[in-house]
């Protein structure tokens, strides 16, 4: 075992096949194609072993028992030298891979089919078993592949079917169209997931979306099936057809749904504040992790901090049958914590209480609260007992408070407040080097400072230290889902891993089901790969979690612009501009969007309100720049001048200033932005494939980028 308890190595055989160590993918004898196939083989034997001579059977058909044997010992051989001297596998005559060296996440996956953990175990599924992975000259080898990934990706299906069939139970249908689209893409030919789909997109209101998947799926069955699709499917589509429309109305929210408002800071010292939104977000999360209920994010339950808005207004507005308000008030080493749990149908409050305790009890406090809140609402629940909702992170009251502190800069979403937050997380993990929940929040803060929107470090720089901030999360607590998000991040964005971004992301998911941004990264990494469908989905899943964070509903027009759904596009980012009329990313794809339907007088209206309002940001100079090249007017020029002049001086987006040059025509300067928004490891350059660039989608330099990317 390693340092941290953990197998030193890991073999990804779902998605693909290769061998990583803590520094990354191996070298020598551990990357060569019959070491790697030998690995898998003795992953697929499982606890049981394969004998030596399947083995050799399997990976040296044509060869001679004792040449063959021979290769096989070199293999072992070359692999424990690589492996820093650790044996590989077991036994003498049955080989079984040894996984206190090597973990496999194919073990991951079968344990929590097992046991019947179905989200966990279709976050372990990376994709198809060795997929893309081949031996020349072994069909044996290929054969029992083939086999193997064909039970696999059943048992991935029926997973995937028992989540849609217990969503739809429970009235989550937004949830169920999530399962039953990724069972789709699992096996597009099947009529069975084609109509739970269909089936589950009409239940959440979208009878045009399940009309549409008819025709898709009728699509694929007659061109690679020649045959026409099911009769359950026609019948099905034919009763949506004669069946009028229900009338619009508002969702109604399921009884076990919560907000949980900003809980009021009633201290002394008005610069405690920190404590009071941090006890709030603790109780978001904890109640998070009950079974059933579902919890409004943390960014959108702050969009209420200060509003004396009535609580049935609030609640209609986040779509939950309950509100949790309350006040803190800390007054040296003694707190306060008042709370009231209210019912949003007609106002009444369900349960209240106030505890007065000394500071180090907050932990404990904050437990009795959830299970109190979770207790009455019991009856809603999935049934079961209520474990422990919030453990004790830390033993350290001042790494907490620093914690807090922390959280509380990183929610601001600025420069200046994401290097606070590192500060903080960093004082805090000084004071208690095992806080696991602080490094993760260090990699949060890490990774956002080296995107795009803040550039405050190079990329280089600032991905790194938040992938090892997130690793060392996971070392000390596996089970959170916000280190594994910021792994996903890094995969995507950074390292172009899509196979390390996808599994990092559903573990995300899987982890914390009701953690929005989990959702929200995930859809932008189905978005890059040109799923779109998929990344709509994973969007409003996203969304009903977080309906009042902006950025939310501007990455879900973006979502609605890539697969060139114009009007949907435009209604969500106008969606973000009503939650917050300055909101800049809205801003600046809206005026895009507008550009292409060639509404410019519109587009540049809200081009020049943008530079009003964030008179220091380069971006809506890029947005005019676009805009004006878009209609072939002059300015445009004058406009990508200046944004090459302040290139010289401050960061500016090369990935749309690129988008500008190409509408113009001047492919020349286009590719060169291009090239540099990939040599700057630019956030952007992941989503080269559904982009708006289609004046240079023949270019061969094109081509070239998008290679270099790894999107073809």
């Amino acid at each position: 075992m390693g340092i941290s308890g953990r197998p030193p190595f890991r073999l990804t055989t779902l998605g693909g096949l290769a061998l990583a160590g803590d520094a990354g993918p191996l070298a020598g004898a551990a990357a060569q194609r019959r070491s790697l196939a030998l690995l898998a083989l003795l992953a697929l034997g499982r606890n049981k072993g394969v004998s030596r001579d399947k083995l050799v059977a399997y990976l040296w058909p044509e060869s001679g028992e004792e040449r063959a044997h021979h290769a096989l010992a070199q293999l072992l051989y070359g692999l424990r030298r690589d492996l820093g001297k650790a044996d590989v596998a077991a036994g003498t005559t049955d080989l079984r891979l040894n996984r206190d060296v090597i973990s496999v996440d194919l073990d991951d996956f079968e344990t929590a089919l097992a046991g019947q953990d179905f989200e966990r175990a279709v976050a372990a599924y990376g994709g198809p078993l060795l997929d893309g992975f081949h031996l020349g000259g072994a069909p044996e080898f290929e054969r029992l592949v083939d086999g193997e990934r064909a039970d696999l990706a059943k048992r991935m299906g029926a997973a995937l079917e028992a989540l849609a069939e217990v969503a739809s139970g429970r009235s989550d249908h937004v949830a169920a169209v999530g399962w039953w689209r990724r069972l789709t893409v699992l096996d597009p030919l099947s009529s069975r997931a084609a109509l739970g789909l269909m089936r589950a997109l009409e239940a959440a209101g979208d009878r045009g979306g399940a009309l549409q998947h008819a025709r898709e799926h009728g699509r694929i069955v007659r061109a690679e099936l020649d045959a026409a699709p099911d009769a359950l499917i026609t019948a099905f589509v034919a009763e949506l057809r004669r069946t009028p429309m229900p009338p619009p109305r508002p969702p109604e929210p399921a009884v076990a749904s919560i907000a949980v408002l900003p809980f009021v800071n009633l201290g002394p010292d008005p610069d405690t504040e920190y404590v009071s939104d941090g006890i709030t977000e603790e109780l978001i999360n904890a109640l998070a992790r009950v079974a059933g209920l579902r919890v409004a994010a943390r960014m959108s339950a702050f969009a209420f901090k200060g509003s004396t808005a009535d609580v049935r207004d609030v609640a209609a507005r986040l779509n939950v049958g309950t509100v949790l308000e309350g006040s803190v008030r800390k007054a040296g080493s003694q707190v306060r914590i008042a709370a009231q749990l209210i019912n949003a149908a007609d106002g009444y409050h369900l349960w209240s209480e106030t505890y007065d305790r000394e500071l180090d009890d907050v932990f404990a406090v904050q437990d009795e609260l959830a299970r109190a809140i979770a207790a009455t609402l019991a009856r809603t629940l999935v049934p079961g007992p209520r474990p422990s909702l919030v453990k004790q992170a830390t033993s350290s009251m001042p790494a907490y408070l620093l914690y807090l502190r922390g959280r509380h800069y990183l929610a601001k979403r600025t420069e200046e407040s994401l290097r606070k937050a590192i500060e903080l997380f960093e004082l805090a993990i000084e004071s208690d080097p095992a806080y696991a929940v602080a490094y993760a929040g260090l990699a949060n803060a890490y990774i956002l400072l080296g995107f795009d929107e803040y550039r405050g470090l190079p990329p280089e720089v600032a991905m790194p230290r938040g992938k090892a901030a997130a690793q060392r999360a996971l070392e000390l607590d596996t089970t959170l889902g916000e280190a594994h998000a910021a792994l996903g991040w890094v995969s995507l964005f950074y390292e172009w891993d899509w196979g390390s971004a996808e599994r990092e992301l559903l573990r995300a998911v899987a982890a914390q089901p009701n953690l929005a941004a989990g959702h929200h990264w995930y859809a932008l990494y189905l978005m890059a790969m040109g799923r779109a469908d998929e990344s709509i989905a994973e969007m409003q899943r996203a969304l009903a979690l977080d309906p009042l964070f902006p950025i939310v509903s501007t990455n879900l027009g973006r979502a609605y612009a890539f697969a060139r759904r114009f009007d949907e596009a435009v209604a969500h980012y106008r969606l973000a501009l009503e939650m917050e009329p300055g909101f800049l990313p809205a801003q600046f794809e809206l005026a895009r969007v507008l550009a292409l339907q060639g509404a410019f007088k519109e587009a540049r209206a809200l081009c020049r309100a943008a530079r009003e309002g964030a008179s220091d940001s380069v971006r809506p100079l890029v947005a005019m720049a676009w805009v004006e090249a878009r209609a072939g007017a002059a300015a445009a020029r004058t406009l990508l001048a200046e944004l090459e002049e302040r290139a010289t001086r401050e960061y500016v987006p090369h990935y749309y200033v690129a988008g500008a040059y190409a509408a113009l025509g001047d492919r020349e300067r286009a590719i060169q932005h291009l090239v540099r928004a990939c040599d700057e490891r630019s956030g952007y350059a992941v989503f080269l494939k559904v982009e708006m660039f289609h004046d240079l989608q023949d270019d061969p330099r094109f081509v070239e980028l998008l290679k270099r990317v790894g999107l073809v």
